[in-house]
């Protein structure tokens, strides 16, 4: 009896260890399987790893404004100022590649020194000053743009119709610039036409265009050189003004080749370019961008214009389209550009700073 007692008991520890061993292993599966403990590590982890991708987004970013280039760009009020509005605007925006710095300068003279001194690194400046300060510095800067042709017309308020260069003969202009480039294109146009400057026509230099301007609108010429923007200010007042002829058309038809009046260009820093191989194209190709965006908008330009206090935007916008903004680079500015400097080189070699430029002159690329 006993015996059987026991063996009771023994079966009944043994079904009990069984029991408690199937129940314990199927909890075990269950909290393994799905559990608050468990979903919120899931969820924690998750959280966490977005978190670092955001945050290695958030570096990545702050990384590339860190690299991009800081570049200090000078250039003039006025007309070769208009075609880098857009860029400025953008620059504003924080939509460029580079990061831009601007001076805006009345003339030329202001930006030479901060050029040379190393203060910027791009400037817009005349082209045959800049060959003159290439030969200044020995090949311390180098020419990488044309930004603009000639913006000089003969305006006429005389009522009168020209149609050839030859009509004007006999008359007294009024002009500005007596002893610059400027002078230097009229004459060389001239004489392509086959009148003798000084003889034929005579010119009463001014020293500034205001002054142009003024007496040709009081009527003591009735035929006067003027530039952007006076030009579009003077037929804007008065509407018996108009353009006899445009100095850059007149160019290309006694010119070689019939070559551009490449007045207008930009240079940059020798020591720039070297350090920077890569920033020069990429200002170059955001620059042309902006170049014909003012072309290809006169209206919001004129007010990107105005507001980066170039040009007040009601004469911007219609002095835009006699500006000859444009981008000219590589070979194709190399060629125009040295026939413009050989012809203000004849007449005058200290306006290139005493002799031409060697090629080296010439950025043509990386």
């Amino acid at each position: 009896m006993k015996l059987e007692q026991r063996r009771s008991y023994s079966w009944l520890l043994v079904s009990l260890v069984i029991i408690m061993s199937i129940v314990l292993t199927s909890c075990s599966e269950k909290n393994q399987k799905s559990t608050p403990e468990n979903d919120s590590n899931i969820d924690q982890e998750t959280t966490t790893t977005a978190d670092k991708i955001a945050d290695e987004q958030t570096i990545a970013e702050d990384t590339e404004a860190q690299e991009k280039i800081e570049v200090r760009v000078g250039l003039i009020k006025g007309p070769t100022g208009m075609g880098s509005a857009k860029l400025m605007e953008n620059q504003e925006q924080g939509q460029t590649r580079l990061d831009y710095k601007f001076t805006i300068a009345g003339a030329p003279t202001d930006l030479v020194g901060l050029v040379t001194s190393g203060n910027l690194d791009i400037v817009f400046l005349p082209t045959n000053v800049a060959a003159t300060l290439y030969n200044k510095t020995e090949g311390k800067i180098k020419l990488v743009n044309v930004n603009a042709l000639g913006v000089m017309s003969i305006v006429s308020c005389n009522g009168k119709s020209y149609e050839e260069l030859s009509d004007l003969k006999g008359t007294d202009i009024v002009s500005a610039g007596q002893g610059a480039a400027p002078d230097f294109v009229f004459n060389y146009i001239l004489e392509g036409n086959g009148l003798v400057p000084g003889e034929d026509i005579n010119v009463d230099f001014k020293s500034e265009h205001t002054e142009v301007a003024s007496l040709l609108l009081g009527q003591e010429y009735e035929v006067a050189i003027l530039a952007e923007p006076f030009t579009t200010s003077v037929l804007r007042q008065d509407e018996a003004c108009e353009i006899a002829f445009d100095l850059t058309d007149e160019w290309e038809k006694v010119a070689p080749d019939q070559a551009k009046l490449v007045m207008a260009s930009a240079i940059a820093r020798t020591e720039f370019l070297e350090e920077y191989p890569g920033a020069i194209d990429i200002f170059l190709e955001e620059f042309n961008e902006s170049q014909q965006f003012v072309n290809a908008n006169p209206e919001a330009a004129g007010e990107l214009i105005e507001k980066f206090d170039i040009i007040k935007a009601d004469v911007a916008k219609e002095a835009i389209p006699r500006s000859h903004i444009l981008s000219m680079t590589g070979e194709e500015m190399q060629k125009n550009a040295k026939v413009y400097l050989e012809v203000i080189y004849g007449h005058d070699p200290k306006s290139v700073g005493g002799k031409l430029p060697d090629d080296d002159f010439y950025y043509l690329g990386p």
